[in-house]
């Protein structure tokens, strides 16, 4: 039995998965949407863009961040892939920058934001949705 005024805060089996990675404690709030419960259901992609049609790989997210990014894209349907390569139908990336952006800006790979994940696994997935999430090459001479 707990004493009386203890607060517990539940957790998802991907924050566990991350604190023992990690070998640290991790906030929960840190990455809510996949180290709480959610109080509805996340979205799947839909099966017509699953598995081999959704192949996803990150760039530039490391720890807890990449390792929640990974458990949410295979738990929505998608192939996580740690190399990126012209099967990819997408990066995940947090700046128009590195090698992986820039292979994937050279083979026509969408590159977007993590947000876009976040998005699509609270409202659902449709054809164009990346177009808010997009990451941008910089302006010549910038970057």
């Amino acid at each position: 039995m707990l004493p009386a005024g203890t607060v517990v805060q539940r957790v998802t089996e991907t924050w566990f998965i991350s604190c023992c990675s990690e070998n640290k404690w991790i906030r929960p709030d840190a990455h809510p949407l996949v180290f709480t419960p959610q109080p509805q259901p996340l979205r799947r992609f839909p099966p017509e863009a699953e598995p081999e049609a959704m192949r996803v790989s990150v760039s530039a997210y490391e720890g807890p961040e990449r390792l929640a990014i990974s458990h949410l894209l295979k738990f929505m349907g998608a192939r996580f892939t740690s190399k990126l390569s012209r099967k990819n139908t997408h990066l995940i990336c947090q700046k128009a920058e590195g090698e992986k952006f820039q292979r994937a800006q050279g083979w026509g790979i969408t590159v977007v934001r993590a947000e876009w994940l976040y998005e699509c696994a609270e409202t659902g997935w449709s054809f164009g949705s990346e177009g808010a999430w997009l990451v941008d090459a910089p302006p010549p001479g910038e970057g």
